[in-house]
């Protein structure tokens, strides 16, 4: 099955760097992708949510 790749960027205060975290999920959708994680009660509303392309190995 095909993967997609998102990454979540939670901004943090002033002075610091943002929180960022990639995930692999289990669908060709970037749509689906995108909302099955921003459905994650983990994600804070505030993230920025994006589908961003693999790395090539």
């Amino acid at each position: 099955m095909q993967t997609t790749t998102v990454r979540v960027t939670t901004p943090m205060p002033s002075g610091k760097e943002p929180l960022v975290w990639h995930f692999d999920l289990m669908t060709a959708n970037p749509a689906e992708a995108i909302r099955w994680t921003k459905a994650t009660p983990q994600v804070l509303p505030h993230a920025i949510v994006e589908v961003v392309e693999r790395a090539s190995n």
